[in-house]
Formats: C-alpha cells, sequence, structure tokens
C-alpha cells in the first residue's frame, strides 16, 4: 500500500497470497479486496496495521496452475465482494458478516477475465 501524494512513503505490504495477486479493488470504509492466482478472495482493513487479512472464500482449482486463479474483483457500494475467475464462477460474499460463506451467482462455459459494478450495483 502506497500514499499517492508522494510523501516519499515506501508503503507496507497487507499481505499474501499463496501466488501472486491478479485482481484488486478499493471498498468503502477504508477496505481493500484482492484476488490472487491461488483462487483465494481475501479482505484487508487499511486503517489497521494489524490486520492480516481474511478469507472470504475461493474458486474451484485454486492452486491448481490458473485453473481457479481469480481474475477480477470488485465492491459494491452496500458492502458485497463479487469476484470471477479462470473456473467460470462469479462468486459474491457479504462484507460486513464474517460468517457468509458465500454463493454462486453465476457459471460461465470459460473463464471469465473482466468485471465492473455499476453505481447502481449491478454487475457488468
Amino acid at each position: 500500500m502506497w500514499d499517492p501524494s508522494g510523501s516519499g512513503d515506501l508503503g507496507r505490504e497487507l499481505g499474501r497470497h499463496e501466488g501472486g495477486v491478479s485482481a484488486l479493488a478499493a471498498g468503502d470504509e477504508g477496505h481493500v479486496v484482492s484476488g490472487g492466482m491461488d483462487g483465494t478472495v481475501r479482505l484487508w482493513a487499511l486503517h489497521n496495521p494489524d490486520d492480516s487479512g481474511r478469507d472470504l472464500g475461493r474458486h474451484a482449482g485454486g492452486g491448481r496452475a490458473a485453473s481457479g486463479a481469480v481474475s477480477a474483483v470488485a465492491v459494491t457500494g452496500d458492502g458485497l465482494v463479487v469476484s470471477s475467475g479462470a473456473d467460470g464462477t462469479v462468486l459474491m460474499w457479504d462484507r460486513h458478516n464474517p460468517d457468509d460463506p458465500g454463493r454462486e451467482l453465476t457459471r460461465h462455459d470459460g473463464g471469465i477475465r473482466a468485471m465492473a459494478v455499476t453505481d447502481h450495483g449491478l454487475l457488468d
């Protein structure tokens, strides 16, 4: 994480995935969501330097090459976290509920490379 104001701060590491980070999205209330090549989707609290991140869930095939890699993440205005992956699924979690196991919104025959959330909270 870096301060874009040019203060010279070299930033700090939020944490790690088991592989490379393949997607990032800024959320509300100082949260960042990351998706990894390992298939995991993680939530980070920027205002808490001791936060080690919370796994929200995993795309199928995570950890096996790129078959479950997360390709995109997004956060809606009401705190829902949405991810898409090489496994062809779009998954969703409620950031405010730490016990939310998540759910599959849709599945495609091929991998999903990108997605976006509109101002009205709809997925494109």
